[in-house]
């Protein structure tokens, strides 16, 4: 506005719409405040009288009460902000998306054309192409810069035209002008012009105006005078950035940033290795961006600043480290102004990259003898050692960051981020420095140092720094020892190293004050310990009765010491630490591949006795009491095989006395009583039970391999043992025989009765017998004793021990096939049924349990008898076997229902779950063939009746509503297997759907309130019945059927005044419009899309919902989408003319019915079709090409001149057309 010329308005003050007519030129934007002021001030304005005083009378103002102020006033509501953008949008962005997308199209069909002619023209010809467009583009911005009202238009055009003025300079110097004199006349003429027009006609401050002239200035000298170009690109963006500093001057800076694009893209195309060369100017231009504030700017400074790095790498020089200088400049002002931990992962890595190309730019004959000095001095195998060496000073440099941010007190917390970083660098150098473990000292022992330095100093009370310095430390001298000493250390070697310094550190654990220190020695002695034994106890096997394993009772020796004299703090721990050890070397014996270990064992077990002996007085503890007497069971045991000549399943008798022996003693040592011994009770008594399941699973397994098994034949002395068994129960419990006592006496009963029965026969069908009997016996005798401890009617070993039985007799048949092995499932389920009747609380799941099991296994006991028959007359046998027990269940629930402690409701729901049951193994035997058809129509027949019968009641119910559905189901199941027993199913499965309109017409009619039923499941059954039967008949279906349901659902949607039930006659017409399509064998797809389509458009119009304008969003969606969909599908199949005449006439009907998506879909779908055609038209011709791109590019150049010019007559129509299709349907 600031070059606006002057208007000059003839202004007649006297006229009556003076300032109506003011007020509209301001709002059209062709007057503006200062001109409007200046009018005002010249045309309606005149000097005032001068002041004549004059007396007059006092003028009476009659009284008026005062009224108070409404402070209701009405506030204009603010426009939202998704609308305010939304105008923004129509204002500007739709005009310059507008105008660039012309010229877009424009240049591009210029390009094609001019590419297909390139060869008849010169260098000069082909460069003026762009000339003549930008000095077009030029003057047509400068010509609408005079008209006010299309200023918008000659702000984008003039944009335009300083982004092509450099790439006409690049263009010269690619076309190489200056080889003809054609070519300089031509450099001339487009130099000045451009230039002239660049000073003169460009809205540009002369500062940026230079800066650009010298940008397009340097493209001259790329080819001849490379260095000077790279000077005068270095020299631009060194005074855009110094006159940035000066005074903020953003659209200077994108100058400088639109100028390194032109040349990186230069570079780009041409050479991409020259573009490292420009990798410096984009860091300064990132370096001046990214000011450390958060913003856009900030951001795009860090991406410029990334961007000049990698282009600096390929040819990796000096540049790359000024790019990495001023990053870390950037980012340590950020990390003192905002502190954010991103900012200091960015400057670790910055200075990281930085380190190691500041170490490659090093001379190579520098880098050379430094590492062939360090060769000779360490050893040929040290360069991986040496290189993590060698990144120290980096880490140093870290620590040295983190010391810097923790003098800054609000930056506390970002220091220990960095000391964190500093942590796992660190860590990371330490784990490459053993790849050659002899120079791992090399780096181990500064790290450790650094570590201990830096917990000291800020981190007095993290005790796992303290204990990684000091194994940094160990790692260190034992590194040097392995660098030092000549030969291969082998396992055991490491391991006594190991516990050297495990017992070291606990010594000097034991002798210092309380502290880190302290506790990071005594977990790296024990860590260091565990080590040990992994390397000494599971070394290689030895030949003799030594062992290395042999020496690390010298740790536990050591904590029992430190349990009995160390340092107070520690004293338990090391207690339970070395029976822990004594435990952990009990395996050494087995180590020993000597003839006899026996030995060993003796002498293990026996310094594992003493050592728990030792820290049981020291703990006084029930736990290490325990432990104590495990080991002098484990001795006496290998005593035992020592010393006892005993073979093969003998054991199982000897071991048996060791339960009575414990218990015996634990009996004696309560007579006795003393503290001493009250240590050792517990121990006793859980000891005892452990062997005594250790020899109960002995005896099971040995019953269990004993089967058929000469080398394990049954005897006496195995009964015996399991006799000794529960005497030692006997002798433990005595008369307060509780849960387990009785658990253990029923499995040693067990074991007792396997072995008597294979005393006499090896038969697993006695033995299943044998524990149905055991069972019933167990549970009769439940009937008449409890354990004193388990109250009546709650679960007690009496009640799961003949369960357990039933399981293993269940086991024990499921390996047999015999005709009556289903009498042993008769007997498990009567089990669980007696067991679940005495338990009333929960029983009654076992009681269903039973129930179900029951009708199973007599199922199963029938199957068994016909085995010969065939799989459907056997299904047939098990529905009848089901009618019956349904029968049962139904005709005797009450006395029932007494016996078995369950409601009547129940067992009417089991009568139920029967008649399912009969009714899913009636479906099944329907698959195959049927031998004795009589009885499966019988069983479908009662099972029909059933159901039937269940929903006959006068009162509306839900489950009587179920019950007639399904008996009408099974009843129809029924007749179709009757229909397919007669063979005549091809002849009458087609003619179902007729069958069942005659049918629904009949149920309408019936009396069914005079024969005891409700009427209304019978209408809502004879509604849906045509229905379900032509979906289950649809691949059978004749066409006189389909046509009969889609006539009975018309008559039903008047009879019920409810239209929706035509959507079933649509349905049902469509099917029956698909079997005539494939009669005549025709596959266009349009015809076959149509009915549907034309149906859903149906229910769109005539839905109730939609009717009542309930939801006409949705309708409209539902339109949108089906007709979309339709023309979507059928385009490609069929030919153009018929989706475009489809596509015309769908718009019409919308124009005429006022239906927005049929005008919608029509509108795009012809559009579409019309474009396609164009398409197919420039891709065969390139000339028709190029004019329907350059007539396209103009229409979008002036409609968007014309939307700016118009602006507000275009939004008064478009909103007046919106408002009208709003009240479309």
């Amino acid at each position: 506005m600031q070059n606006r010329p002057p208007l000059l308005v003839p202004l007649n003050p006297n006229h009556p719409h003076c300032l109506d007519g003011l007020d509209h030129w301001l709002q059209l934007d062709l007057l503006d405040d200062d001109q409007v002021k200046r009018l005002c001030h010249q045309g309606l304005t005149c000097p005032l009288p001068a002041w004549e005083p004059e007396s007059a009378p006092p003028k009476i103002v009659p009284y008026r009460p005062p009224v108070a102020a409404s402070t209701s006033t009405p506030q204009p509501s603010r426009p939202s902000r998704h609308w305010t953008i939304a105008q923004a949008l129509k204002d500007e962005l739709s005009v310059r998306w507008l105008l660039w997308l012309g010229l877009f199209v424009v240049l591009v069909s210029s390009a094609v054309l001019a590419a297909s002619q390139w060869g008849r023209f010169p260098a000069a010809g082909q460069y003026g192409i762009l000339w003549i467009y930008t000095v077009g583009f030029a003057a047509a911005s400068s010509w609408l810069h005079r008209r006010q009202r299309l200023a918008l238009t000659a702000q984008t055009l003039e944009t335009i035209v300083l982004g092509l003025i450099p790439l006409n300079f690049w263009a010269m110097d690619e076309f190489a002008l200056w080889r003809s004199p054609l070519g300089w006349a031509t450099m001339l003429l487009a130099s000045l012009s451009l230039s002239f027009w660049l000073w003169r006609g460009a809205h540009l401050p002369r500062r940026q105006t230079a800066l650009l002239l010298l940008f397009s200035l340097s493209h001259w000298a790329v080819t001849p005078l490379p260095l000077l170009a790279q000077f005068g690109v270095y020299l631009a963006t060194l005074a855009g950035v110094l006159a940035d500093r000066q005074r903020a001057d953003l659209p200077l800076l994108g100058l400088v940033g639109y100028g390194l694009a032109s040349f990186s893209g230069r570079e780009l195309l041409n050479d991409p290795m020259l573009l490292s060369n420009w990798g410096l100017a984009w860091g300064l231009l990132g370096w001046q961006l990214a000011e450390p504030k958060p913003g856009l700017r900030s951001r795009l400074g860090a991406i410029l600043l990334t961007l000049g790095w990698g282009l600096s790498l390929p040819n990796l020089s000096w540049a790359a480290i000024a790019v990495t200088v001023l990053a870390l400049h950037r980012l340590s002002q950020r990390l003192q102004h905002l502190g954010k931990p991103r900012d200091l992962l960015l400057t670790a890595l910055v200075g990281l990259q930085g380190y190691i190309i500041l170490g490659q730019l090093l001379p190579e004959s520098f880098r050379n003898a430094v590492w062939q000095q360090a060769q000779a001095l360490l050893g040929p195998h040290v360069q991986i050692p040496f290189l993590s060496f060698l990144f120290l000073p980096y880490l140093l440099a870290h620590l040295a960051l983190s010391q810097w941010l923790y003098r800054q007190t609000p930056r506390r917390s970002l220091a220990r981020k960095a000391d964190t970083g500093a942590f796992f660098v660190g860590l990371v150098l330490a784990a490459i420095a053993t790849h050659s473990f002899p120079q791992t000292w090399l780096v181990w022992i500064p790290l450790a140092g650094l570590l201990a330095a830096v917990t000291q100093h800020r981190y007095r009370q993290s005790t796992l720094l303290a204990t990684l310095s000091q194994l940094l430390l160990l790692g260190g001298i034992a590194s040097i020892l392995d660098w030092q000493i000549d030969g291969y250390f082998s396992q055991s070697d490491w391991g006594l190293i190991s516990l050297s310094f495990a017992l070291l550190q606990g010594i000097w654990t034991n002798r210092q004050q309380t502290g880190i220190w302290q506790t990071s020695s005594w977990s790296l002695s024990l860590g260091l310990g565990a080590a040990s034994y992994v390397l000494l106890v599971l070394a290689s096997p030895s030949e003799t009765l030594f062992h290395p394993g042999w020496y690390w009772w010298l740790m536990p020796l050591f904590l029992a010491i430190a349990a009995h004299v160390g340092v107070s703090h520690y004293r338990t721990q090391a207690g339970w630490l070395a029976i822990l050890g004594a435990i952990a070397l009990q395996p050494l014996p087995d180590l020993i591949t000597s003839s006899d270990p026996r030995p060993g064992l003796i002498l293990s077990s026996g310094l594992g006795l003493l050592i728990a002996l030792a820290t049981v007085r020291s703990l006084r503890d029930t736990r290490a009491g325990i432990i104590a007497v495990g080991f002098a069971v484990y001795w006496a045991i290998a005593v035992s095989a020592h010393l006892v000549p005993l073979w093969g399943q003998d054991w199982l008798l000897f071991f048996s006395c060791f339960p009575l022996g414990l218990w015996s003693l634990r009996r004696w040592g309560q007579q006795r009583g003393g503290d001493l011994s009250r240590l050792y009770l517990r121990g006793c008594q859980v000891w005892g039970w452990v062997t005594w399941v250790a020899i109960i699973i002995g005896f099971t397994l040995r019953s269990v391999l004993s089967y058929q098994n000469a080398f394990l034949a049954p005897s006496l002395g195995i009964i015996a043992g399991l006799g000794l068994l529960i005497l030692s129960l006997g002798v433990h419990q005595g008369r307060r025989l509780n849960t387990w006592g009785l658990y253990g006496i029923g499995w040693a009963v067990e074991l007792i009765a396997v072995e008597t029965v294979f005393l006499f026969t090896y038969s697993l069908w006695i033995v299943a017998l044998v524990n149905i009997a055991l069972g019933l016996l167990v549970q009769g005798v439940s009937q008449l004793w409890q354990p004193p401890q388990v109250p009546r009617h709650r679960l007690s070993p009496l009640h799961t021990l003949p369960m357990a039985y039933g399981l293993i007799a269940l086991i024990l048949r499921g390996s047999l096939i015999h005709p009556w092995t289903g009498v042993v499932s008769v007997g498990v389920s009567l089990i669980l049924l007696n067991v679940g009747r005495q338990l009333p609380s929960w029983g009654r799941g076992l009681v269903y349990v039973g129930v179900v099991a029951l009708s199973l296994s007599s199922s199963e006991l029938l199957l068994g008898q016909l085995s010969q028959v065939s799989e459907g007359d056997r299904g047939v046998a098990v529905a009848l076997v089901m009618v019956v027990w349904m029968s049962l269940y139904r005709g005797l629930y009450r006395p029932l229902g007494r016996y078995l402690q369950l409601p009547p409701q129940r067992l009417m729901q089991i009568a139920h779950g029967h008649w399912g049951v009969g009714t899913l193994m009636l479906s099944l035997s329907a698959t195959v063939a049927i031998s004795q058809p009589a009885l499966a129509l019988m069983a479908g027949g009662l099972l029909t009746r059933y159901a039937l019968w269940q929903s006959r009641s006068l009162e509306r119910s839900r489950s009587s509503r179920l019950w007639l559905y399904l008996g009408v189901a099974q009843g129809s199941g029924v007749v179709t297997i009757a229909v397919a027993i007669a063979g005549q199913q091809g002849l009458i499965l087609p003619w179902f759907g007729a069958i069942a309109v005659l049918l629904s017409l009949g149920i309408r009619q019936a009396p069914w309130s005079a024969w005891g039923w409700h009427p209304q499941p019978w209408q809502q059954l004879s509604r849906v019945f045509p229905a379900i039967v032509g979906v289950l008949t649809l691949n059978d279906v004749h066409p006189l059927s389909l046509l009969a349901i889609g006539l009975f659902y018309i008559a039903l949607g008047q009879w019920d005044r409810q239209v929706r039930w035509h959507y079933l006659a649509l349905t049902a017409l469509c099917g029956l419009a698909s079997q005539g399509l494939n009669a005549f064998d025709i596959d266009a797809l349009i015809l076959w899309l149509a009915p549907v389509t034309l149906s859903i458009l149906y229910v769109a119009q005539v839905d109730p919902s939609f009717r009542d304008g309930g939801d006409r969003t949705l309708r409209h969606q539902l339109r949108l989408g089906t007709l979309a969909l339709f023309f979507a599908l059928s385009y490609l199949p069929s030919h153009w003319p018929i989706i475009g005449s489809l596509s015309l006439l769908l718009l019409l009907a919308g124009l005429s019915l006022k239906i927005r998506a049929f005008l919608f879909v029509g509108t795009a779908f012809f559009v579409i079709t019309i474009l396609e055609q164009f398409i197919i038209l420039g891709t065969l011709y390139t000339l028709s090409k190029w004019i329907l791109g350059l007539g396209f590019g103009l229409v979008l150049i002036l409609a968007g001149a014309i939307f700016e010019s118009k602006k507000l007559q275009i939004k008064s129509t478009l909103n007046s057309a919106a408002e009208q299709l709003k009240d479309w349907e």
